[in-house]
């Protein structure tokens, strides 16, 4: 008996033990799962700028034409906090612009999306607005909240361009009032980038003047102005505007993200570019340029920007342009 009561102990002492190692082992797994930097209650996340009056519960980003000369003035770009431009089949690019901090007027005209700008979505916990998608876009679709022209084509309309493929736009408002029916506009956390603060400089290299030429004449400039701090983006050598305002489009900051990609089918010729593969990237703000690498753990995860010393890019507060190249997309600087 003696015995079997000695022997009973061991094993619930090493069960014991166990339960206790497997608990440090998931502690320690925690603790080494990355985090997005936190910012203050009053700060815009996608900014570093105080929040102002009226602002969203949660963002949404537009999938907005960019195919041709058709397609431009577009509408609603001076409004968002970061406007994105991603490569698309053919050698153009769309831009994606992201709304948190007002609620923009017109915006259109409003394209298709593809796997990666959903993955952007997904990224920002942001609703997708779209018109229209790929066979690939179409199985991920339960991954994000979306407001497309096949569902919601009642907040929709088209402008006087005929000649414009998609010509199709809505009003922020009207988003946002299809994003409560639809109870999409509940708040969610939204990612977070490092801010230099008003008395922090940059140090680098100057680079003044960057290109960022897509394949099919989509071809980017931005001049930095050193009063205004603040880079102005110019398309075939004429500043981009928003039709709704006139406003020339500028921005504090540029990250250059340099994905891989493949296609799906040679037929569609439609890009297959992984959003976590990780890759080069280059920072432009205050003037100047610091290289470095992207990374991103999973599609629940934000995209990590660090410099070659393996610090978290830190970026000028306001607006930022992220231009998604790949192999085919002309980049200097």
């Amino acid at each position: 008996m003696n015995k079997k009561i000695i022997i009973g102990l061991i094993v619930a002492i090493l069960v014991a033990g166990g339960v206790f190692a497997g608990l440090s082992l998931k502690k320690e797994k925690k603790a080494e799962k990355p985090e997005a930097p936190k910012v203050s209650a009053d700060i815009n996340p996608l900014t570093g700028m105080k929040w102002k009056k009226n602002h969203m519960t949660r963002p949404f980003i537009v999938s907005t034409d960019n195919d041709s000369a058709l397609s431009r003035p577009q509408a609603g770009l001076s409004q968002a906090d970061i406007l994105y431009e991603v490569p698309i089949e053919g050698g153009g690019s769309r831009y994606e612009p992201i709304y948190y901090s007002q609620k923009p007027g017109l915006v259109g005209a409003i394209r298709s999306c593809r796997p990666y700008i959903i993955n952007i979505a997904r990224e920002y916990n942001a609703v997708l607005v779209h018109n229209g998608k790929s066979p690939q876009a179409k199985e991920i679709f339960g991954t994000i909240d979306r407001v497309s022209a096949e569902d919601d084509f009642d907040i929709y309309h088209a402008e006087n361009n005929p000649n414009l493929p998609g010509n199709l736009y809505t009003y922020g408002k009207k988003v946002m009032q299809r994003m409560e029916k639809r109870k999409f506009n509940k708040e969610k956390d939204v990612r977070s980038f490092k801010w230099l603060k008003d008395d922090e400089e940059l140090s680098g290299k100057d680079a003044k003047e960057i290109r960022v030429n897509y394949a099919d004449g989509a071809y980017n400039t931005f001049k930095y102005d050193s009063s205004k701090k603040t880079y102005t983006k110019y398309v075939k050598d004429q500043p981009l505007i928003d039709a709704n305002n006139r406003k020339v489009i500028t921005c504090a900051n540029i990250l250059v993200q340099e994905v891989p990609y493949n296609l799906y089918d040679s037929n569609s010729g439609r890009l297959n570019i992984d959003m976590t593969k990780g890759g080069k990237a280059t920072m432009f703000t205050q003037g100047k340029v610091v290289k470095g690498t992207w990374e991103r753990k999973n599609l629940d995860s934000p995209t990590i920007f660090k410099g070659e010393d393996g610090s978290e890019f830190k970026m000028t507060p306001g607006v930022t342009c992220v231009q998604i190249i790949d192999k085919t997309v002309v980049f200097k600087y």
